[in-house]
């Protein structure tokens, strides 16, 4: 039985201890992307190649030097997945908005259909009406 707790308190503990790198890492990115240290929009200017560039600039990653090669690629990716997951949601939101206009559209368009529908139907009421009052006219006089 002890073995048992043992394990469940084991994963339990990996679990959290992952959440908590997790929560680090995304701290780290966000840190280090606001003072311009990971992403630095303004590049100095070098004679370099591209891809001495890019060796220098990953060899030079102050994150993976701290925390090992590829953590800084597994915060980034983090954050992409994360981003996009935000702007699924609010495609999502954006469809149900646009769906219910369309909804209250679709509404009004009845709404108008049954009102001419009416107006018509009255209209004809109307017409019958008079034509019986014409009739009912001339048959009072004779004709």
């Amino acid at each position: 039985m002890f073995r048992i707790i043992n394990q469940v308190s084991g994963n339990s503990q990996q679990y959290r201890a992952k959440k908590v790198l997790s929560v680090l890492l995304s701290m780290a990115l966000v840190a280090l992307t606001w003072t311009g240290t990971l992403f630095n929009p303004m590049p100095t200017a070098q004679a370099l190649t591209v891809k001495t560039t890019q060796f220098i600039i990953a060899d030079s990653n102050p994150v993976d030097k701290v925390f090992g090669s590829g953590t800084s690629d597994q915060i980034q990716g983090k954050a992409k997945e994360d981003i996009g997951t935000v702007e699924r949601n609010m495609g999502k939101a954006k469809a149900d908005i646009q769906g219910a206009a369309k909804q209250v559209q679709g509404q009004a368009q009845q709404d108008t259909g049954m009102v001419k529908n009416r107006a018509e139907d009255a209209g004809s009421e109307l017409e019958d009406a008079a034509e019986n009052l014409g009739d009912a006219i001339k048959s009072l006089f004779g004709e």
